[in-house]
């Protein structure tokens, strides 16, 4: 089965774009206040509305890190996301309340020891983010963790944290995971996107 892709943390109308067109899976956008990714509303109802204009199969995933409660629903009024993300160690944001918000979560869930689907049976969803962990982070810190510690896992999760074009198939053939989640490893700079690592990204990950 070909490895789905996830390009996160997309900022404009072009990279969406382009991203679709190389490939991805998935795109995410950010509206975590403290994430140099964030977009605000405006241009995430732009990116979303150009995404979904020819009804193409990509999925459209919003992502939230210690936002309010009001500004999520009121996102969420206006881009109706194909899955919502969100970080199990956000102390800001509750799972049960969570649950009824959108019926697609993600849970971002920090690997720092080994680990199994007992770890995270509470979140009956379709799929799970295992990423690295960094203090006041809800992803993109660019660090890999120790992947031997998700050897155990057999649900379907996309494996995030310090992946970019160059190791991304060392870590899809150690782990066999349903999909990868990029942001940092196809960055030009903190924060921007660029459009041939996001390229190379995607054909190395699909290679396998």
């Amino acid at each position: 089965m070909t490895v789905r892709v996830k390009i996160c943390g997309i900022k404009t109308i072009y990279s969406a774009m382009v991203t679709l067109e190389a490939g991805a899976d998935f795109i995410g956008l950010n509206f975590s206040p403290v994430s140099k990714r964030s977009i605000d509303l405006k241009m995430g109802v732009g990116i979303f509305n150009a995404l979904k204009k020819n009804q193409n199969s990509v999925s459209v995933v919003g992502l939230f890190y210690q936002n309010e409660i009001l500004e999520i629903r009121k996102i969420l009024e206006e881009i109706p996301f194909d899955f919502v993300q969100f970080v199990t160690h956000d102390s800001t944001l509750s799972w049960n309340l969570l649950k009824g918000l959108h019926k697609n979560l993600i849970p971002q869930i920090s690997v720092k020891e080994p680990i199994d689907d007992e770890a995270f049976k509470v979140y009956d969803t379709e799929l799970l983010i295992l990423d690295s962990y960094k203090e006041g982070l809800g992803g993109g810190s660019g660090n890999v963790f120790e992947w031997e510690n998700a050897r155990a896992v057999k649900r379907e999760y996309l494996l995030a944290g310090g992946l970019n074009p160059s190791n991304v198939e060392k870590a899809i053939s150690v782990l066999q995971p349903f999909g990868v989640d990029v942001a940092s490893g196809v960055e030009s700079s903190p924060g921007e996107k660029d459009i041939k690592l996001i390229q190379e990204f995607i054909k190395n990950a699909k290679r396998i």
